[in-house]
């Protein structure tokens, strides 16, 4: 193969692999009184997937920048949950104990650039 088509196929699979959607996997702990915050600044659509491992409930909310956050809803220990989190928006989930600590596992699919990861203290 000539140095120029040799280039441009690795061009273009180099292109084809960024540009695919990736697949994160995280298992988390939340503490009593504490939310855990995803994304933000992220510039396109995030589906969010997750099981609540834990022994307590946990709530899930969106938050659209300064906007108050609003419940999606909340996941019982064992249960699973799904949701679409849109561009620049923040999903929460919030350890509703203030004993014990919340365990969910969360599975990203989309363009995960951009989706920061922090823990915020629970305000109700």
């Amino acid at each position: 193969m000539e140095p120029a088509m040799e280039f441009a196929r690795r061009l273009f699979v180099a292109v084809l692999i960024a540009t695919l959607p990736r697949v994160a996997d995280a298992n988390t702990i939340i503490d009593p009184g504490q939310t855990f915050a995803l994304g933000g600044e992220q510039k396109n659509p995030v589906r969010i997937e997750g099981r609540n491992n834990g022994p307590v409930a946990i709530e899930l909310l969106r938050r659209r920048g300064k906007e108050q956050p609003e419940l999606i809803g909340r996941v019982m220990p064992g249960k699973r949950f799904m949701t679409t989190l849109p561009a620049g928006n923040t999903a929460l989930a919030r350890n509703t104990s203030n004993e014990q600590p919340a365990v969910i596992r969360f599975v990203f699919d989309g363009q995960i650039d951009g989706l920061s990861m922090r823990y915020e203290p629970s305000r109700r």
